[in-house]
């Protein structure tokens, strides 16, 4: 790439931008030395690579401008027409696709969240659904027939499903849950984590 150059030539650098050969040693692997406006001299191969060892060259006659592309959104999964899936029915079983043809009740069920690549998948989703059911129900046993409306003027007991375990904690004057999810006093949070442990431990892992 370089074999005709001479001291004195402007050269670029994807490291260090613009510079000028200001010597070419003989008998040497890296014969160009380039310095550059940041007042630091770099020694090149002849093909303008930092090292032989690199795949590709960072010295170069002209300035290179890159179209550094963005990376791709990933895709939420929906099935393509004749793909086989998995949808879990009104009567929370799950049910084999092999007919999926992208109609409009297809995709009205992609919607609703009720289908999946796998029937591992679906029938995760119907426990996990369980399990949110019965985490609700319990919590509005314990407070007495009834959801909690959070108070900005006192303590709101909840638990936390985020923390290395599962703990009772109280949050003053923030609200970070939803309604159902708060207790009138700790001794209703620690209950009802020794009551359904694993259900809550299954919510945590969604």
């Amino acid at each position: 790439m370089f074999e005709n150059a001479k001291t004195g030539d402007k050269v670029w650098s994807i490291r260090w931008g613009w510079g000028k050969i200001v010597d070419i040693l003989k008998n040497t692997d890296y014969p160009l030395i380039v310095n550059f406006s940041v007042n630091n001299s770099y020694t090149f191969t002849i093909d303008g690579k930092y090292n032989e060892n690199d795949i590709n060259p960072i010295l170069f006659w002209g300035k290179i401008n890159f179209e550094i592309p963005e990376k791709p959104k990933p895709k939420f999964w929906e099935p393509e027409n004749g793909e086989k899936a998995y949808y879990i029915n009104a009567a929370g079983k799950v049910v084999e696709s092999t007919f999926w043809c992208g109609d409009t009740e297809d995709k009205n069920a992609v919607k609703q969240g009720i289908v999946f690549k796998t029937a591992t998948e679906a029938d995760r989703e119907i426990e996990l659904r369980k399990a949110k059911y019965r985490v609700k129900k319990r919590i509005w046993e314990l407070n007495g027939g009834e959801f909690i409306e959070f108070n900005t003027d006192e303590y709101n007991w909840t638990f936390d499903l985020y923390s290395n375990k599962i703990v009772p904690e109280f949050w003053p004057k923030t609200k970070s849950y939803p309604n159902w999810q708060y207790l009138k006093n700790r001794e209703l949070v620690e209950q009802l984590i020794n009551e359904i442990y694993n259900d809550l431990m299954l919510i945590r892992s969604e």
